[in-house]
């Protein structure tokens, strides 16, 4: 699918040579030091759940913000994919995935409370040359305490969320004391239970299929009163969008992933065909879309991760060009209409006004997807 915009000459000149790069989705040995902290922390537990599901094991995805190595200051969105396995013994469960590089460790989930409690001081990775890594909390950005568990409250909707600290970190000991392995997660921890898939289609430069046309990863989106957003994309990211009443949707520009220091953080931008019929990118602009409800599917038009080379200004696309990307998540019935056509007494007529079509039953006015106009 295509999408004709008016693209900005300059970017559209620099697209027209730019590298693809293959995004490496392996965290390196990081040489971030952080310091350690005694102080108490305040584990938020309240809100008993009264006959809780016992049962939290799936898979989910982690929905963070991450600071880039080379730069504190610029904090993006990422992602982790974590699986709860439930063990023989109730309410323990083996948490794997937490972040990039932890391998598994223990959690107990406690029914009364909704909370999921991880030991600290897990060894999780065995580095060849650092050693062993143990997962701690983070209780501010820049500390974290070897005394306290971890504690991640679960949500009457699923999601499952850390109350007691700002994110988890892998830290070295002995030689390395202070260090860490890979990257310290910031403003939160959320796991999204995996509720649907994105699928791509990948085009080149000229609008031909690529030599990998599909690309689809699981996937997380979750709604709310005026957007939501989506977990999984491209498997690397996760991003927040607005919704009007017709279902259209426009996600933000944010910062969404970390490629490496000769690079600016990518963000993920509209694109479309140019005047010469190649892919362009509407720097600035965020990807629009469209949101069926009822059908369960969010579709996006043409876009991209644009990234910039710092020292020529070039502008770089990473994990390739989107010509259309279509999201599904669980189906929702509009049931403000249904409920009045069923009982027969209300005949529902298509109406027209400035341009948008609305569903009129009796007194009532309702836009496509089904919702209530006032």
């Amino acid at each position: 699918m295509k999408k004709t915009l008016l693209l900005i000459a300059a970017a559209v000149a620099m697209t027209a040579t730019a590298n693809e790069l293959t995004v490496n989705q392996t965290e390196t040995i990081s040489a971030c030091k952080y310091a350690k902290t005694t102080e108490t922390v305040d584990v938020a537990t309240s809100g008993v759940r009264m006959n809780a599901v016992a049962d939290i094991a799936g898979g989910y995805l982690g929905k963070t913000r991450t600071k880039a190595r080379d730069d504190a200051k610029t904090p993006y969105n990422t992602m982790c994919t974590v699986t709860l396995t439930a063990t023989e013994n109730a309410g323990e469960y083996y948490v794997s995935g937490i972040i990039s590089l932890v391998g598994k460790v223990m959690g107990n989930y406690n029914e009364s409370t909704g909370v999921l409690t991880i030991a600290a001081g897990q060894e999780n990775v065995q580095n060849a040359t650092y050693g062993p890594a143990k997962l701690y909390l983070m209780v501010t950005d820049s500390t974290y305490n070897p005394n306290v568990d971890i504690q991640m409250k679960v949500n009457d909707n699923g999601t499952i969320s850390l109350v007691n600290g700002v994110g988890f970190i892998d830290m070295l000991s002995g030689d390395y004391e202070g260090y860490s392995l890979g990257s310290t997660y910031i403003e939160g921890f959320e796991l999204i239970p995996i509720n649907g898939t994105c699928k791509s289609d990948l085009v080149n430069a000229d609008w031909t299929a690529a030599t990998t046309s599909t690309r689809e990863n699981s996937s997380a989106t979750v709604f709310t009163a005026d957007g939501g957003y989506v977990v999984g994309l491209d498997g690397i990211t996760w991003q927040a969008f607005t919704m009007d009443a017709d279902g259209n949707v426009t996600f933000q520009t944010e910062p969404v992933y970390y490629y490496s220091t000769a690079y600016t953080v990518a963000n993920m931008y509209q694109a479309g065909e140019t005047s010469t019929g190649t892919f362009g990118i509407n720097v600035g602009a965020g990807v629009t879309g469209k949101v069926d409800k009822a059908a369960g599917t969010m579709t996006l038009d043409p876009w991209c991760f644009v990234l910039t080379k710092i020292d020529t200004q070039g502008l770089t696309l990473i994990n390739g060009r989107k010509s259309a990307s279509v999201i599904t998540f669980p189906a929702e019935a509009p049931t403000a209409i249904t409920d009045v056509t069923e009982t027969k007494t209300v005949k529902a007529v298509k109406v027209i006004e400035n341009g948008q079509v609305y569903i009129v039953a009796g007194d009532k006015k309702y836009n496509m997807m089904g919702a209530e106009v006032k």
